[in-house]
Formats: structure tokens, sequence, C-alpha cells
């Protein structure tokens, strides 16, 4: 939960790349797969451990945008992670978030995503393995 509240503050601040210590353990990143975060941090649950296009597009759309807060989590066997989350509730609002624990990058998105369809359409291309999830990250 730690790392999700940490996600969110850089987010917030708008802190675009900071070198994390590489001994702090997020147990998410530990299990290849996507994951469903809700209750800022009280509930996780893994949606699946093999996501393709399909299965990300029906997890996200059965989210709950309007009245909950969720982080929907992206992990890859190698360790990286791309994070979106958020709530459609303007106190709240979107975000995502890319952790390379190897490298020690962790980049934050500039802008928050404009939809829920963004932030599928950022996981899908993660999922994919092509670099238009990248274009979130540079601001375009």
């Amino acid at each position: 939960m730690m790392q999700a509240i940490t996600r969110f503050v850089y987010w917030l601040f708008n802190v675009k790349s900071v070198q994390l210590d590489t001994d702090t353990f997020d147990p998410v990143e530990a299990e290849p797969g996507l994951h469903v975060i809700a209750d800022f941090g009280a509930d996780h649950a893994l949606a699946s451990a093999a996501p393709d296009e399909q299965i990300i597009a029906r997890t996200m759309s059965r989210l709950d945008w309007e009245r909950s807060f969720y982080q929907v989590v992206l992990v890859r066997s190698s360790g990286e992670s791309l994070e979106v989350g958020g709530s459609l509730d303007p106190q709240h609002g979107l975000s995502g978030t890319y952790r390379d624990p190897a490298s020690g990058t962790h980049l934050v998105t500039p802008e928050p995503p404009a939809s829920v369809e963004a932030m599928t359409s950022i996981l899908s291309s993660f999922s994919a393995g092509t670099d238009t999830w990248r274009r979130a990250f540079a601001g375009e």
C-alpha cells in the first residue's frame, strides 16, 4: 500500500522521474499479471495472470470509476510495472505511473490520463510490448 500512496503523491506533485530505493518491495510487483487494488489499497485481487487486450478492457470497464478509487497494475515478468488509477471524482482524478525496479526508474504521467479509455489504451500498449504507452509519460 505504501508504494501506491507514494505513486499518488508523485502524481499529485508532478514528479516525473525518481530513483527509488530498490530494496523497497511492493508485493504486487512480485506476481506478474493484471492486479486491481480498491479502496485506497485495502483490497487487492489478481484479475489475470496472463492479461490480453480483451481482459484489460473488460476489467477496466467493470470498475465503478465514478464512485470508487482504483489502481490497476500490470506487472511484467521482468518486474516492470505500469499502474493507472484514481477516480473520475474530481476530488481524486486519474494518474499513471511506470516503475522498473531493476533500473530504479519511476515515471509519472505529466498530465493525468483523460479518461478510462485512455488508461485502458496505456495498459493495453504496455501489455502488448509496444512503446505507445510511453507517449503518456512524455506528455504527448
